[in-house]
């Protein structure tokens, strides 16, 4: 109990430095970074979390960061493809793939 309220502290801290001194990204940082939370399907918590990784400080690994994150992105929409159509091979590449991007 105490580790979840000083996890909420600690986020709530994050979140309240964010605010007051945002990282700006460019526009083409910002609209890559929707595309992704888009592509990936994420619930409005993870995109806050994810704003807040990359926005709280400098993050100057950010365009290596985002061209995996899209690597990961593209993979996960493979490995959804293939599932719908029960494609089981093509699961296993997508899986593979996967494994070697990260």
């Amino acid at each position: 109990r105490a580790d979840s309220r000083a996890s909420a502290r600690a986020s709530e801290a994050a979140i309240e430095t964010a605010i007051r001194h945002p990282v700006q990204l460019s526009d083409d940082e910002r609209k890559r970074v929707q595309r992704l939370l888009d592509a990936l399907q994420c619930p409005l918590e993870l995109q806050v979390d994810f704003a807040i990784k990359y926005t709280v400080q400098q993050y100057p690994d950010l365009p290596l960061a985002l061209e995996l994150w899209e690597e990961a992105a593209e993979t996960v929409r493979l490995w959804r493809y293939a599932e719908r159509r029960g494609d089981v091979d093509e699961m296993r590449r997508a899986a593979t793939r996967c494994a070697e991007a990260a």
